[in-house]
Formats: C-alpha cells, structure tokens, sequence
C-alpha cells in the first residue's frame, strides 16, 4: 500500500472510530459510507480488522434504525468481500462477548435487539465466505454455525414477533439461494457440543425443509434430532427456557408414534419421577 494511500486510509479509520457510535444518522451514514469507499479493495492488516469489528460491535445496542443499520451492513459486505478470509475469522468469534448474548438468563429484549443486528452479517459471510459445499467445513465454519444459534436462541427468546420474521427470512432465503446448505447447517450443529441452545436453528432448519417438502433431508437427521431433544431437553437438570421448548416441537412433529414409544416415552417417564418441575409445560 503507497504511503499516501496509508496515510488516507489511516485518517479515514480514525474518523470511523470517532462518528461510528454518533447518535446522528446522517453523521452514521456518512462515515459508513466514507468506510466503505476506503476499504473497497484493500488488503488491511489483521490488527486493523480486529479494530474494526470491535468498533462494529459497538454499534449493536446503539443503532436502533433501519437506516443505520443497512448502512452498516453494506459497508460490512465491502469488506468481507474484500478480505473475506481476515473478516470470518475475526469478526463472529468476538458476537459472543459483546453483550448480546444472555449467560444462563431468559433473553431480554436489549439482547435480542442487538442479535437481530447482527445475524444478518454472519449470513453475508456465509454467503461470501463460503459459498459453495467443499469449503462449509472446518474451524472457521463450525464458529459461523455455532455463533449464529447462539445469536437466534436470543432471538427467539427476546425479540418481538416481526424481528423473528424477518431474521427468519433472512435465513430462509440464504437456504433457498443454496442448495444442500440447509442439510450442511443441520450436520454442522449436530457435531457440535451437544447443547439446547442449537434447538432453534435445527427448528427453523426443520421449518424451511418442512416448507419445502424436503422430508429426506428430516428423516436423514432425525434419529440425532431426537437424541440432542432427549439429552440437552427432556433430561436437563435444570428447566429449560420456554423459547427452547417451544421451538422442539418444530423436531418433534416430525416423529412417529413408534419413536414416540420407543425412544421418548422411557426418558421422559424417568425425568418424570426424578425432576417433574424441569419436564412438565
């Protein structure tokens, strides 16, 4: 990069961090804006993009506007497609610790606001960064996958109705746009940790190929649906959260009266006798 061009993309950084959290709109736009014909094409360093995604973390409890926050998602779409590789890798690890997501509470509203903000950039990295089957896979994928069930878990818990549709379509027309991605998406969150928080994604997964008849790829994955229902769910220690039961049912209609009696009907017998506060609506 010539020294010139340094010094403008340096002094363009600079005012980014100043104006990023302004609370004028206009003043958002234009330095996103500003950001965007800066980045177009570069190759920053890496300590630069991990100041840029903690700055756009910032963002996620101030911007409340439609308007920024399309803003924002543009100029974070020039960079990712810029530096697709930098952005993947440093920009969902660090959702997870910049307060939207709630530790062992019902989600609330401020959380919630702020993970409707920010799923839709980790699906513009799905999209850019790994846009075809051979690369959905490794570290960098299982993080995406892994941040955007945390993210939705919020999301479902706290937000309002019209907030989950529209996250929901988001995600419905990324696996439209995708073939097979949907399938990826459920093998992905199922070798995860085993953990309900993944409940909401695999329901919405279960939702899009129930509205597209793709039973195949439901029965593919059911038999594993039902075994992280029966461990993180029905044999929890400790009550799980109301968004998480009621997205279950979205697995759970899928199964038949023989699975019901073979696989659910002893456990849930068992939870019965040994915690029936946890395992009773």
């Amino acid at each position: 990069m010539a020294a010139d061009t340094q010094g403008q993309v340096s002094d363009t950084l600079k005012r980014f961090a100043v104006k990023v959290t302004s609370s004028s709109v206009k003043e958002r736009k234009e330095v996103l804006e500003e950001l965007k014909e800066c980045v177009k094409g570069k190759d920053l360093p890496e300590p630069v993009i991990k100041g840029l995604c903690k700055l756009f973390y910032l963002t996620l409890h101030r911007y409340r506007d439609a308007a920024s926050r399309r803003a924002l998602l543009s100029a974070i779409e020039v960079l990712v497609q810029s530096q697709p590789d930098a952005i993947a890798t440093n920009l969902p690890p660090g959702l997870l610790s910049c307060g939207v997501v709630s530790r062992g509470v019902m989600p609330g509203k401020s959380t919630a606001s702020g993970a409707c903000c920010a799923l839709p950039w980790t699906c513009l990295i799905v999209r850019i960064v790994f846009p075809s089957a051979d690369n959905r896979e490794g570290a960098k994928w299982k993080k995406l996958v892994e941040v955007q069930s945390v993210l939705l878990a919020e999301v479902v818990g706290g937000a309002s109705g019209n907030a989950l549709k529209s996250i929901s379509k988001c995600f419905n027309k990324l696996w439209k746009e995708n073939p097979g991605l949907v399938d990826q998406y459920m093998s992905t969150l199922l070798s995860l940790d085993q953990s309900c928080v993944c409940v909401p994604l695999l329901g919405l997964c279960v939702d899009f190929c129930t509205a597209h008849k793709d039973i195949a790829t439901i029965n593919k994955h059911k038999a594993s649906l039902l075994d992280l229902y029966v461990k993180t769910v029905l044999m929890s220690k400790t009550r799980p959260h109301q968004h998480i039961l009621e997205k279950s049912g979205s697995m759970l209609r899928h199964m038949s009266h023989a699975e019901f009696k073979e696989q659910l009907l002893p456990t849930l017998q068992k939870a019965l006798l040994r915690s029936p506060e946890n395992s009773m609506p």
